[in-house]
């Protein structure tokens, strides 16, 4: 686990990650974070990768070749912060504040990834509800059926039936 405090870090290595991907990109970012990665979005956009993006806010502009789940309106006053899940081996989660100490934390821990992971899913399974947008195609392939060295959800010989 590594902290980033500064927001040129956070946003460093999040293109970092970004470039670095080849599986999966699954985030959630506010559009002025967006904005600074676009060049990292732009080098990723040819790649065969499964590209999922939620966004808290409106966005006028989709990184292409992701599928966008926006928020139809913005939350005033929710500090901006980001999950970046790449290959569901790396996270980072915490502040994207320029002018703050974000804390993010940076990890191949895959119980950490596992918790950002399913936090992008659920922010984007409220909007599919909100909506009425199916978003299984997007959240299947991120949700992890069991931890490595864990079994996925079977009921043991034990269980009471």
């Amino acid at each position: 686990i590594w902290i980033l405090g500064r927001y040129a870090e956070v946003i460093a290595r999040i293109d970092a990650m970004l470039r670095g991907a080849t599986r999966s990109v699954h985030l959630s970012l506010w559009p002025r974070e967006i904005d600074a990665l676009r060049d990292a979005f732009a080098a990723v956009a040819g790649r065969d990768l499964h590209r999922v993006l939620h966004c808290p806010a409106p966005l006028a502009a989709p990184p292409p070749g992701f599928s966008v789940w926006a928020a139809p309106e913005a939350r005033p006053g929710w500090p901006h912060r980001a999950i970046v899940v790449v290959d569901g081996d790396e996270a980072l989660i915490g502040g994207t504040e320029p002018e703050a100490d974000n804390q993010a934390v940076w990890t191949t821990n895959p119980s950490l990834v596992d918790v950002a992971a399913n936090h992008v899913v659920l922010d984007i399974t409220l909007l599919a509800r909100a909506s009425g947008r199916d978003c299984s195609a997007d959240v299947g392939p991120m949700m992890r059926l069991a931890l490595p060295g864990e079994e996925a959800d079977q009921p043991s010989s034990s269980a009471v039936q």
